[in-house]
Order: structure tokens, then C-alpha cells, then sequence
């Protein structure tokens, strides 16, 4: 059972056992909102298992955010043109195709056939206005026994006619020792404390960050070993120019910022003044015009 935002996940649940007992009174249109992967699709996930049982897969309509594969925003129109790029499979290893308001609201139309119909949307602020105004009859109006979901990193960029129509439920960012006691229960690195604890303090209180640093650290033994091996190196102020060859190879994996953020973090709550002191300062330069691989070095060899 995943452990944060407790009070929030309790909410969403006893509101969802009041619309499985079919009471008219209950919403049937959840946002939840807080910032980006505090876990708030990893939740409606897990719980829409257990409700859903053997007809998750044909009962749960999920519309992915593939902003950050495509590497640009994955906007969510009022409907796609089935002969331009958009219809075709977006990633190649998730069978996905684009799908327009208008079709999202005929499949969730369409029968069911456990106990209700889950439209789940992922970081609704994308969708456009057009598409906004032709999702309201859904949300306002659904069919008995269906439900929709929709996660959102910024209520702000919702227009008030969408938002006017749901329950908001908010999740947070996790103290330090919730995402400890996260990475505890999902079993990351059981036997390397120190390493589990800088990873923890990279995710800066965000269980996704935190899943995909653990995930790319997994896939990649070298980035592990030097993990490993740097944290003991900073500390000592030996080996500094193997030291400079790793950072640089984070900074190849796009993991630099939030390795500095992480160590600054260990350094400041571990007591150790000097080192995060240091760090803080490379941290605040790394956005002027010195070179990256200088700064790097300039803040292993100073005293």
C-alpha cells in the first residue's frame, strides 16, 4: 500500500465507496492536484485495481501524458485528424494512439463490464479550450456508474468551468522520512544506506523522481559504481579528478542538477557546513555563462 499523502488517498477512497454504493449524492469527477510526481497517478492506479479486480484493463480508459517522450507538450485536442502523424502509435514501447476529447467522451460512453466505466486523464491543465468546452457535458452530466479522474500539476492553468465541476483533492511532496520510508517499502537499495539516502534527498520529496532514479541507476551498473564510489571521494577530497570524469558523466545522464541538490541536502543535514556550503555555491552558479565542466572542478578543488 503506498504510505504518502495519507490523509488525501483516505479522502479519495471513502468517496469512491460511497459511488460504488451507487448513492447519487457522490461526485463522479475527481482532480487531483500537487505538484508533478508526487504519486497521484501511482494511487488512482493501485486503488482502480482493487475496485476494477479482473476488468481493469477493459474497464479503465487511461489517457497518458507523453510530454516528456515526445519532448514537447502532448496537448490534448478536441479531436485528431486520423490521416496526420498524431493517430499513429506515439511510443514504441507503450502501444498508445492519440486520442481526441470527442473519442474519449464516445468510449466513455460505451458499456462496461464490471462495476462502472474510469476515464483517467493525466495532467489535465494540457487539454485545449475547444476541448475543454466539449469535455463539460461528460463531467457535468456523465452516464450512471461513470467516473473520471484527472490529475493536475497547476489548478491554475484549468479553466473555471472545468474545475467549478470537480472535487479537488491535493497531494504534497513528502517529508524527508515518508520518502525514506517509500523507498523502504518499495525495497530500494535494501543494502546501501548512504546511497539510498543521497537518492532520497536528489527526489527532493517526490516518490516518482525518486522511482526514476532508482530505475535508471538499475538499468545503468556504471552510474551505480560511481554513485558508490563518489560519495566517499567528495568527502575525502582525494581522487578529485575521477570525481570530475563521474560528475561529468552525470551531467551526460541529465542527473547533474539533481545530484548537487541531493548532495547539498546530505551535506547540510549530516553537519558537515562546509562541504554544502561549497556545493550551494557551484549549485547557484551552475546558471551564469561559466562552463559546466570548469564549475565542476573549480567546486571539487576549492578549500
Amino acid at each position: 500500500m503506498l504510505i504518502w499523502n495519507t490523509e488525501s488517498q483516505h479522502l479519495l477512497k471513502s468517496y469512491l465507496d460511497i459511488f460504488l454504493a451507487w448513492e447519487k449524492s457522490a461526485p463522479s469527477f475527481y482532480i487531483l492536484a500537487g505538484p508533478e510526481h508526487t504519486g497521484k497517478s501511482s494511487y488512482v492506479l493501485e486503488v482502480l485495481k482493487e475496485y476494477l479486480g479482473d476488468y481493469f484493463y477493459s474497464d479503465l480508459l487511461h489517457i497518458k501524458d507523453f510530454s516528456s517522450e515526445l519532448g514537447k507538450k502532448h496537448t490534448l485536442k478536441i479531436e485528431y485528424d486520423k490521416g496526420t502523424e498524431t493517430s499513429k502509435i506515439l511510443v514504441s514501447d507503450f502501444q498508445y494512439t492519440d486520442l481526441g476529447i470527442r473519442e474519449i467522451n464516445m468510449r466513455l460512453q460505451q458499456s462496461f463490464v464490471g462495476k462502472m466505466k474510469v476515464l483517467l486523464i493525466e495532467n489535465i491543465e494540457r487539454i485545449t479550450p475547444e476541448a475543454a468546452n466539449a469535455f463539460l457535458k461528460s463531467c457535468e452530466e456523465p452516464l450512471p456508474h461513470r467516473l473520471i479522474i484527472a490529475t493536475t500539476s497547476h489548478t491554475s492553468q484549468l479553466i473555471d468551468t472545468i474545475i467549478s465541476r470537480a472535487l479537488v483533492i491535493h497531494f504534497n511532496e513528502l517529508s524527508p522520512s515518508e520518502l525514506l520510508d517509500f523507498a523502504d517499502e518499495q525495497k530500494f537499495f535494501p543494502d546501501q544506506p548512504e546511497l539510498k539516502e543521497l537518492v532520497c534527498d536528489m527526489a527532493m520529496g517526490k516518490p516518482g523522481v525518486l522511482i526514476q532514479l532508482h530505475d535508471l541507476l538499475s538499468s545503468d551498473e556504471v552510474l551505480t559504481q560511481q554513485f558508490i564510489e563518489i560519495i566517499p571521494i567528495l568527502s575525502s577530497k582525494k581522487q578529485l579528478f575521477k570525481a570530475h570524469d563521474i560528475l561529468k558523466n552525470f551531467k551526460k545522464n541529465w542527473i547533474l542538477d539533481a545530484f548537487l541538490d541531493g548532495r547539498i541536502s546530505y551535506c547540510m543535514s549530516h553537519g558537515f557546513q562546509d562541504q554544502s556550503k561549497q556545493r550551494l555555491k557551484v549549485r547557484r552558479m551552475m546558471g551564469s555563462n561559466v562552463n559546466v565542466e570548469n564549475l565542476m572542478l573549480y567546486g571539487l578543488l576549492e578549500k
